[in-house]
């Protein structure tokens, strides 16, 4: 290590390059913490799952409508000091307006105000835009329809279509909110059996290094599946990983007992993105031999990597 111990010199950069993800991180924030002791500024651990930071400006917003929501409630009938009346649609964005106007100062009003002012450019109807979300913060219904609410959804898709690269069909996707990646993982998998599209023994291809619930879920005695690595083989010519895929390992999926394709793209957790040649190959793949494959693409760590372009 150089004088200036956290600065790392030629030989220990050199070291960094050997380590795997993980380890990296763990150096990583190990550099930052010395650091953190000797000035004044705080680490910002980015941690996957776990960071030491939050956005403050969009839960002060989420928490001014529920406050919202739960006042217009109690406008609309109070029997008891905590037993209060749902709200109506009626006239409800004319009311968050007045609220909203009343309280210009107080945290997350700006962002809540030019959240409604969005929707009006979109043409949307007030009510029902300002009822969706009043109706949902409170929780006292099972969402209509049930994968996700109406304007949700469709605010949902248009961010998306921002981040997933040219060509997605961010008017063309239907969206179902879960609880979390695990969680979707097993709703698709179950979704997949139950209406015929996987069967046991069917094969079912990896891309690694991945998430590892895949490689758990696939495994599962009850769904008979036979598994299939593709792996990350293309090196640099200083031999470090490069995280991308050769011609002969994305050539597997020409097996027509491959009926399911996991795609993890940005990688997880080197989060590099699949170079287009392998999207091309993969399109030729199913556009001419193996056309029955269905993809599961996880693009999780999509705002990770700029000219990212998904799968879907």
């Amino acid at each position: 290590m150089s004088d200036n111990a956290a600065i790392p010199d030629r030989a220990d950069i050199e070291r960094l390059e050997t380590l795997s993800p993980f380890e990296l991180r763990e150096t990583l924030i190990s550099l930052g913490t010395h650091s953190q002791q000797r000035v004044a500024h705080a680490l910002l651990n980015a941690g996957r799952g776990n960071p030491n930071f939050l956005a403050a400006a969009p839960r002060e917003a989420f928490f001014q409508l529920g406050l919202f929501a739960v006042q217009d409630g109690r406008e609309v009938g109070q029997w008891q000091t905590d037993l209060i009346a749902q709200p109506k649609q009626q006239d409800i964005s004319k009311r968050l307006d007045a609220w909203l106007a009343a309280r210009v100062d107080e945290p997350g009003i700006a962002l809540l105000t030019a959240i409604c002012s969005w929707a009006d450019d979109q043409g949307w109807d007030g009510d029902e835009f300002v009822f969706e979300l009043v109706d949902g913060i409170l929780g006292e219904h099972y969402p209509d329809p049930p994968a996700m609410l109406s304007y949700c959804s469709q605010v949902t898709a248009r961010y998306l279509a921002t981040l997933m690269g040219e060509g997605f069909p961010g008017d063309r996707i239907d969206l179902f909110a879960t609880e979390g990646g695990t969680a979707a993982m097993c709703y698709v998998f179950g979704s997949l059996f139950a209406n015929g599209i996987l069967h046991p023994g069917d094969g079912v291809a990896i891309m690694a290094p991945v998430f590892t619930p895949y490689l758990d879920i696939v495994s599962l005695p009850e769904y008979g599946l036979e598994q299939v690595l593709l792996e990350a083989d293309v090196t640099f010519p200083d031999g470090t990983h490069s995280w991308q895929y050769s011609a002969e390992q994305i050539d597997k999926l020409r097996d027509p007992s491959i009926k399911l394709l996991i795609c993890i793209n940005p990688t997880n957790p080197p989060s590099v993105r699949l170079s287009d040649d392998t999207l091309a190959q993969i399109a030729e793949i199913v556009a001419t031999v193996n056309p029955g494959l269905v993809i599961i693409t996880d693009d999780v760590y999509a705002t990770f990597v700029q000219g990212f372009r998904s799968l879907a």
